[in-house]
C-alpha cells in the first residue's frame, strides 16, 4: 500500500511539474516560435533570390534547417508530453483491480480521473506544442515565403 501511496503522489507531482515548467517557459516558447518563423521566411524570400545551388543558396538553406530544427524539437517534445499523460490513465484502466482493497480501488480512480484531461505544453497559451502545431506553422511560413517571393518577382527584383 505504501507503494502506491507513492505512485499517486508521484502522479500528482508530475502534473504539478508540468503546470510549472508551463508558466515559466510559455512566453518563451511563443518567442521562439515567433522569432523562428520571421527567420525562416525572410530567409527564404531572400535566399529564393539566389541562382539554385550557388553558395548563397546553400548557406540559407543550412540556415533555414537549423533554425527550424529548433522549432521541431520543442514540437516533438510538447507531443511526446501529451501522448505519454494520456498514457497514464489507459494504464490504469487496464489494471486488474477486483478483490484489491478499497484504499487501492480509490487510488487507481484517482489516477485515471486526473490523467483524463492530458498535460499540453503551450506556445504563450494561445495553441498546443505539438507536431500538428509544428506543421501548420510551417504551412503558414510556406504561403508567406510565397507571397513575399511573388511581391519580390513583380517589382522585378526576382528570378
Amino acid at each position: 500500500m505504501h507503494c502506491l501511496r507513492e505512485i499517486v503522489h508521484y502522479h500528482n507531482s508530475i502534473i504539478e511539474v508540468t503546470a510549472e515548467v508551463e508558466n515559466l517557459f510559455n512566453i518563451q516558447v511563443l518567442v521562439i516560435f515567433i522569432g523562428t518563423v520571421v527567420f525562416i521566411t525572410f530567409a527564404a524570400s531572400y535566399g529564393s533570390l539566389d541562382a539554385f545551388l550557388t553558395f548563397a543558396y546553400i548557406r540559407d538553406a543550412i540556415l533555414i534547417i537549423g533554425t527550424s530544427f529548433q522549432m521541431t524539437f520543442l514540437s516533438y517534445i510538447g507531443n511526446e508530453v501529451t501522448l505519454e499523460s494520456e498514457k497514464v490513465g489507459v494504464v490504469c484502466s487496464e489494471i486488474s483491480y477486483v478483490g484489491e482493497n478499497l484504499k487501492f480501488q480509490k487510488a487507481l480512480i484517482l489516477i485515471i480521473r486526473r490523467s483524463q484531461r492530458p498535460i499540453y505544453l503551450s506556445i504563450g497559451q494561445l495553441a498546443y506544442l505539438s507536431l500538428l502545431t509544428f506543421v501548420s506553422m510551417s504551412k503558414a511560413m510556406i504561403s508567406y515565403i510565397i507571397v513575399l517571393h511573388s511581391f519580390r518577382k513583380a517589382e522585378g527584383r526576382g528570378e
